[in-house]
This record gives structure tokens, C-alpha cells and sequence, in this order.
């Protein structure tokens, strides 16, 4: 979507389209307990499933996960699981693989709603990039600034990883972008 796109009317469907892609939304899901099965918007089929010609078919959740990572399927279905028993919301963070082996994150929100006598019979839901700020700041701020973020997010995948002997290594780096950031405040200031 371009600022300069033409308006279109008022809760039309073209507008609810524009106002979830302004607002992070990469895709929509629904779900139906009646022969689990999923239905993808072409966002979510694409992410999801790695193909966006699957967005309106009938797909078996396992299918409609396909790209989902797999060191968060567990949870993730897990989760889903519970939704689906207790009815209400559902909202999870996970990874998915990208085809180029890189890995994205989402967030999943979305509600599974009760059928008939109670049980579960139908879900709908959005995915949304929790990273898009994140992309949008580092592109405005400079290369110090993104160098930083980049060695926080370093940082936090070490911790995850548990590798102790790394973090030295990348707190001695921190430090240093800190003084340079520092260095030239105190410049800017003078």
C-alpha cells in the first residue's frame, strides 16, 4: 500500500483490507472443528503453507503449518489444543522457516469459538509481524543505531542458546557501540 493510493469507501472491504495492512496484519486464518480444516488468506497461505495459490482451499492443519518452526510446533499446537478446548482467545508468538532458510516471526491472535453442546467449532484469526516497527525504526535511525540493535538481538539469541562463553564476546562489543554512541552525543553537545 503506497500513500498515494486512490480512497476507497468506508468499510468496504478494500478499506478493512488497507486498515489491516497498516496495522501489521500479514494474513487471516479460520478454522473449522467439522473435518479440521483450515482456510488461508493468500498472506497466511504464503507464510504459512509457502504457497499463496493454497489461500481459499480446505487444507489440513498440518498442511496450513507447514512452514511453522520446528522447534515451536510443540508449543504452538499445544496451545491451540487448550484454545480449542476451552474455547476463547488464542494468541501465540512463533517462528516460521522462510523458503531462502531464513526465520520470521509472528504473532498468531485469533478466538476459537463454541458449537453446538459446548465443543469446539470454529476459529478465525490474524497474523501479525511484530517485527515491522522494529524494521521501520532501524531504517530511520543510523548505522550506529542499527548496529546496536543488531548486537542486542545477537545477545538474545545467545542467551537462548545458553552459549555462556559467547556473551563476553558480544557484552564487550555492546559496550563499545555504547561509548561510541556517548562519544558522539558528547560531540554533538559541544
Amino acid at each position: 500500500m503506497t500513500a498515494d493510493a486512490p480512497p476507497v469507501p468506508f468499510g468496504s472491504y478494500q478499506h478493512l483490507c488497507r486498515v489491516l495492512a497498516a496495522s501489521g496484519v500479514v494474513g487471516t486464518w479460520s478454522w473449522f472443528e467439522n473435518g479440521d480444516r483450515c482456510v488461508l488468506d493468500a498472506g497466511a497461505a504464503s507464510l504459512l503453507g509457502g504457497a499463496p495459490d493454497l489461500a481459499g482451499r480446505s487444507l489440513s492443519p498440518h498442511r496450513a503449518r507447514a512452514r511453522l518452526h520446528p522447534d515451536d510446533r510443540e508449543r504452538v499446537l499445544a496451545r491451540f489444543t487448550e484454545a480449542c478446548r476451552s474455547g476463547g482467545p488464542f494468541v501465540v508468538p512463533y517462528r516460521i522457516l522462510l523458503p531462502d532458510g531464513g526465520v520470521r516471526a509472528l504473532l498468531d491472535r485469533g478466538r476459537i469459538f463454541r458449537g453446538d453442546g459446548g465443543a469446539p467449532g470454529h476459529g478465525h484469526g490474524l497474523l501479525l509481524d511484530p517485527g515491522e516497527s522494529d524494521r521501520e525504526e532501524a531504517g530511520a535511525a543510523g548505522p550506529l543505531e542499527q548496529a546496536a540493535a543488531q548486537a542486542i538481538a545477537c545477545r538474545r539469541s545467545i542467551d537462548r542458546l545458553g552459549a555462556t562463553a559467547l556473551r563476553p564476546v558480544i557484552d564487550r562489543l555492546l559496550l563499545r557501540i555504547a561509548q561510541e554512541m556517548v562519544r558522539r552525543e558528547r560531540s554533538f553537545l559541544h
